[in-house]
């Protein structure tokens, strides 16, 4: 999950308009082309816990992952690299990771074939996202805020609706708070039936639950449950972490069984809830109100349905 920053000389940075305009107006021709304004299922590569769908970048294939967290679209300086590929600069934007704030490059437009769809993406922030350039972009939230998404973890597929097809204020099963504009939604879980989070619902997230370590030396698991020490990495930087297993998550109406907790090592902070009172950052991880990231290790055992326009999700299992 990332966030742009403003701009270096303090102008808030747009969130790739042309291509969420020029995809939103033929992918909702599509659907609405279907029967009951859903497209059919898509499939997707789910790698070490983060989705990838496939793309094109000025006629070269590859990958593009899907974070519903990022406030930004990317563009991995890698692939950039290996294919020697050089692009109108735009302006420098601060990108705020997990575990600390970095200045970026972008760019002004940048052919991209997605969906079956040609556009020229717009604002792209150079994104760490592997040295082998296989994994072209990022596509963040500013996409997936203009369809209800659903995605189905086990079956490894996605779909879209249109807001008229699906009832969310009706269908959710699951306390949810609308973090920002461009936010992924905050869901309330509640760990062996005696506290509560408030954790932001993050496809780009890998582990399970990721929080301060205050909020679990307060809820004393460090002390009554065994843990391992574990390097985690961020946009921007790597971290020692300290990982273990609560016995009880409640997730919706669904209970889970040794839940993966992960906190930064002792000592260590994350940038994840930091008050950043510089006009030049705008802070990855979501308001004040978010105590955490919810991933992979909790999500990859349902169907998740989500607008994250109004923040309304829905939990469930996949048909038999």
């Amino acid at each position: 999950m990332i966030r742009a920053g403003l701009t270096m000389d303090g102008y808030p940075m747009k969130l790739t308009t042309t291509f969420v305009v020029s995809v939103f107006c033929l992918l909702t021709s599509a659907i609405a082309a279907a029967q009951s304004g859903v497209t059919p299922w898509v499939d997707i590569e789910i790698d070490n816990g983060l989705i990838f769908i496939d793309c094109e970048i000025n006629g070269i294939k590859g990958k593009a992952m899907l974070d519903t967290g990022a406030e930004i679209h990317g563009i991995n300086p890698a692939f950039l690299k290996k294919h020697d590929l050089k692009f109108k600069r735009g302006r420098k934007v601060k990108i705020s990771g997990v575990f600390g704030v970095e200045d970026r490059k972008s760019y002004t437009k940048v052919p991209v074939k997605m969906f079956g769809v040609e556009v020229n993406l717009r604002d792209p922030v150079e994104t760490n996202l592997g040295e082998s350039g296989e994994v072209q972009m990022l596509i963040g939230a500013g996409f997936f805020h203009q369809f209800v998404v659903q995605f189905d973890y086990p079956n490894s597929r996605m779909r879209l609706y249109t807001r008229d097809a699906v009832n969310m204020k009706k269908y959710a099963n699951i306390k949810t708070r609308k973090e920002d504009r461009f936010g992924a939604p905050l869901v309330k879980v509640n760990m062996n039936d005696e506290k509560d989070l408030w954790l932001t619902m993050d496809t780009g997230s890998n582990g399970g639950v990721l929080t301060e370590r205050l909020i679990a030396e307060k809820a004393g698991w460090l002390d009554d449950y065994p843990g391992r020490e574990e390097v985690h990495y961020g946009v921007n930087d790597s971290e020692q972490m300290w990982t273990f297993n609560v016995p009880k998550m409640t997730f919706g109406p669904f209970d889970l069984e040794n839940a993966i907790v992960t906190v930064p090592a002792k000592g260590k902070k994350l940038e994840l809830f930091k008050k950043e009172k510089s006009l030049g950052t705008l802070i990855a991880h979501g308001d004040s109100k978010s105590q955490g990231l919810l991933g992979f290790d909790v999500l990859k055992h349902f169907v998740i349905t989500i607008d994250y326009r109004t923040g309304k999700v829905n939990i469930n299992v996949p048909e038999a």
